[in-house]
């Protein structure tokens, strides 16, 4: 267990292992398995990170990323998230919830009716 800066390795002894890998400033966790043969070298890739831009209509809420709270608003902000799958979820000041699953690459925009 640790945490390792970017461009950092992670020195394992041979054999099969489990790596948790995480990051919740881009709403990014996800374990993988590797596998380590003596005298070499085994490397993981990381998703990149997209921008992701949320629209509600008509009003705002309070934008989740898989469940996890944003701290924006569905006003046109927009937020850094690790690209691949999640899921998006508006909560609005009266309580309405809307959702919609995403594949984030790149830069993405989304309009969900509240």
């Amino acid at each position: 267990k640790g945490e390792l800066a970017p461009g950092r390795s992670l020195a394992l002894p041979p054999g099969d292992h489990k790596v948790e890998m995480s990051n919740a400033k881009v709403f990014f966790s996800e374990t993988r398995s590797v596998t380590v043969e003596a005298g070499k070298e085994a490397k993981l890739q990381l998703p990149g990170v997209a921008s992701l831009t949320v629209n509600t209509h008509p009003g705002v809420g309070d934008v989740m990323v898989d469940g996890h709270f944003t701290g924006i608003h569905s006003d046109g902000s927009s937020l850094q998230v690790a690209a691949g799958k999640h899921i998006i979820t508006i909560r609005s000041l009266s309580g309405r919830i809307a959702s919609q699953p995403v594949e984030l690459q790149g830069d993405k925009s989304i309009d969900l009716p509240l």
